[in-house]
This record gives structure tokens, sequence and C-alpha cells, in this order.
């Protein structure tokens, strides 16, 4: 696409059109990647959370307990997750083992 920006045989308004829309591509792809980006964060930050309410509440928490609680990428079930750890008197009332 750059080569048709650049050659002097294409007209001034397809140069513009194109710079346009590879300027919109490359925005779209940013704020996409930086939504991503925040998402993931949210998402660790709730994993290491739970994680370390597990070992305060319980004691050391398993390899495969860790394990289990970070291959869950659903927020709103790490946000249940959560509010059962409230409630529970065993690791076995979490669901996860």
């Amino acid at each position: 696409m750059s080569q048709l920006i650049s050659d002097p045989a294409t007209p001034e308004r397809y140069k513009r059109w194109l710079t346009s829309w590879e300027e919109a591509a490359w925005d779209r792809g940013i704020k996409r990647g930086i939504e991503q980006g925040i998402e993931q964060g949210i998402e660790l930050g709730k994993h290491d959370l739970i994680v370390r309410l597990i070992r305060r509440k319980f004691g050391e928490a398993s390899v495969q307990l860790v394990d289990r609680v970070m291959a869950i990428d659903d927020l709103g079930r790490l946000d249940d997750l959560a509010e059962r750890l409230l409630t529970a008197d065993t690791v076995e009332d979490l669901g996860l083992v």
C-alpha cells in the first residue's frame, strides 16, 4: 500500500484516502491492543488477589489449585470465586478441587 502512496502516478485523492485508511487501521489496532492489555491486567490482578486470599485463609495452596484459579479466563467467574471465598469454610467449598 505504501508503494501506491509513493507512486507519482497515483492520483492525489487516492493517496489521501489510502493514508487516511492506513491511519484509521493503525488507530483501531492500537485501541484494540490497549483494551486487551487492560483486560489482561485486570484478569491477572484478580488471579493474584484470589490466590493470595486462598493462601491467607486456608494456608498454602497446592500447585493444582493455583493452576485451576489461573485457568479461569472469565472475569465474572473470577468475581464469583472471590465472593465464594468470603463464606467458604474449606478449600473444597470453592468448587475448584
